[in-house]
């Protein structure tokens, strides 16, 4: 009765299969799994550092770096599988997964996507070889980043998708099973302070980069929310097969940094010159300092180091 299994998306469009078995039948399941997964954190942390490293050296904020680093990984790696309202940041297991290792080959795709256009395609579609519900997101960022006008003909297209349910085919039909529940962990507060973030990126920021990838990322959030909320509510099977959720890997990899470059303009442009601060960007604070809420002891130690 399980949808995905039915469906295909646990084994079938992943290559980690044979590349696991080969690692387990060569060092023993016990060390195998203990060796690769330690391969794919440290790929993961690898990759993070680069992206942290290369956007503060773009948008002139590198001497933060290293707190920076520290902070990502607290919010990124909070082990577990626990959801709740203040805390959804669980996508590094302590355990070995193909989504680390997709997420890791996206986070180098972003690392590159400001400078090395195809090549940064190449690592989106590299990681979608893993888990392609995790590095897929990259695809339409790409995409809506590099060639903008996409954007009205994909999203008409994503509107008019889950018409597809009509058809009664497969996937394309409804499910009458309690799988779904699953879905409804996933908050829509965390998808409306993502979508203001990028709103105002996309409208206030300065730097152009900045400008292109928050309106490349408010589509793709508000295409993932759409498909989210209509999945549950017609019990589609594509779309949960989908996994939106997915979606909050490219969220945090892209709005902690942008965050910490936004805070620090302001900083430097309004806070340091004592000017006020618009509404716009009191409301930005507070949806984000929230959404970022695990420990009050942590944050507390975070903001004031910001």
């Amino acid at each position: 009765g399980d949808i995905a299994f039915m469906y295909g998306n646990q084994d079938s469009f992943t290559i980690i299969s044979p590349i696991y078995a080969l690692v387990l039948e060569f060092f023993s399941v016990e060390m195998g799994a203990k060796i690769i997964c330690i391969v794919s954190h440290l790929f993961f942390a690898i990759a993070s550092i680069m992206l942290l490293d290369v956007w503060t050296k773009k948008f002139h904020c590198n001497k933060y770096l290293l707190p920076l680093v520290f902070v990502f990984f607290y919010l990124y790696c909070s082990y577990g599988e626990t959801r709740s309202v203040l805390n959804q940041i669980n996508y590094v297991e302590p355990y070995f997964a193909p989504r680390t290792l997709s997420a890791a080959f996206g986070l180098l795709g972003l690392t590159i996507l400001f400078r090395k256009k195809w090549i940064s395609l190449l690592l989106f579609l590299g990681g979608m070889l893993f888990h392609p519900l995790m590095a897929g997101w990259g695809l339409p960022l790409w995409l809506f980043f590099y060639y903008p006008k996409t954007v009205y003909p994909i999203s008409i297209f994503s509107l008019l998708f889950p018409l597809t349910l009509f058809l009664k085919i497969g996937p394309f039909d409804a499910f009458d099973t309690d799988w779904r529940s699953f879905y409804k962990t996933i908050h829509f507060f965390h998808f409306a302070s993502f979508l203001l973030f990028y709103a105002y990126c996309w409208r206030y920021a300065q730097n152009k980069a900045v400008k292109n990838i928050a309106r490349a990322l408010f589509w793709i959030v508000s295409i993932a929310l759409y498909w989210h909320v209509v999945g549950i509510k017609t019990e589609h099977i594509f779309l949960n097969m989908v996994q939106t959720f997915r979606i909050e890997w490219l969220c945090i990899a892209t709005t902690f940094p942008l965050f910490c470059i936004v805070l620090y303009n302001l900083f430097v442009n309004k806070i340091r010159k004592r000017k006020a601060l618009c509404l716009t960007e009191k409301l930005i604070f507070l949806f984000l300092f929230l959404f970022w809420i695990d420990s009050v002891l942590i944050d507390a130690l975070t903001l004031i180091s910001l």
